[in-house]
Order: structure tokens, then C-alpha cells, then sequence
């Protein structure tokens, strides 16, 4: 029997749709061939399957196919706070545009960098090598 064959149990090979003409904007906004995707549903769909590779590049990833995608800046925003107890017990909560909670620490961490304009800019460490500029 064949790999990835009826029966073979093997895995398909990943299909590299190659640039899906999909851009974030350092705004958080999500664009397809130049026009804004309103729909945050699908907005959310895309980003949950969204990843970020060693070499910095963004993909949508699903068990099949992959497909890149262009980030202005960082492919999401961090637009609240939430900040709970005190001295050791503090913790801070951040929510994206997107409604993703993220709380600071070890796994997520603050990290300073350059934004789009050239301007300080800090960002949070998210999951799948993603990360969400402070707004």
C-alpha cells in the first residue's frame, strides 16, 4: 500500500498555496486583494489558524494547505487592560482586537521594539510565534 494512500496511514504532504494576497494592517485590520474583510467571524477564523515561522514569515496553517500572509506590524492589537491584585499577587490581563485574552508572564511575555512609524512600540508574546502590539 501507498503512504497517504487508502489504508496507508500515512501523512499528506502539505500544499503550499504560496501568497494568498492577505494583508494585516498595523491597524489590526485584515485585507483581501487590497479590500477590508468586515466579517469577524471570519476575521477569527483566519486568525486561529494563523502561525508564524522562524524566519518571521506568516502562515494560515490547516491540516492540508498552508498559504502566506503579509503583517504590517504585528497581526493583532492590544486594546485593554485588566489589572487584578496587588504586589506579588498582581496579575495583568491584556484582550486583542480580536477578543483573545493573553495574561503577562513567563509564556507571555513584553518585549520593546520599533513600530511601523518608526516610534517605540511594545508587544506581547502570544501562542504560535504570534504577537499583539500594544495600542
Amino acid at each position: 500500500m501507498s503512504e497517504g494512500g487508502p489504508g496507508g496511514g500515512g501523512a499528506r504532504p502539505m500544499i503550499d498555496c504560496g501568497d494568498l494576497e492577505l494583508r494585516i494592517e498595523a491597524d489590526g485590520s485584515w485585507h483581501y486583494r487590497g479590500s477590508r474583510i468586515d466579517r469577524q467571524p471570519l476575521v477569527r477564523l483566519f486568525a486561529s489558524v494563523l502561525r508564524r515561522e522562524p524566519d518571521g514569515s506568516y502562515w494560515l496553517v490547516t491540516p492540508v494547505e498552508r498559504g502566506r500572509v503579509e503583517v504590517g506590524d504585528a497581526p493583532f492589537l492590544a486594546v485593554e487592560a485588566e489589572v487584578a491584585g496587588e504586589g506579588q499577587a498582581r496579575r495583568i490581563r491584556l484582550r486583542t482586537n480580536l477578543d483573545y485574552w493573553v495574561e503577562l508572564g513567563h509564556e507571555h511575555g513584553l518585549r520593546s521594539g520599533q513600530g511601523p512609524d518608526g516610534g517605540p512600540r511594545l508587544y506581547v508574546q502570544m501562542e504560535n510565534g504570534l504577537e499583539a502590539a500594544l495600542a
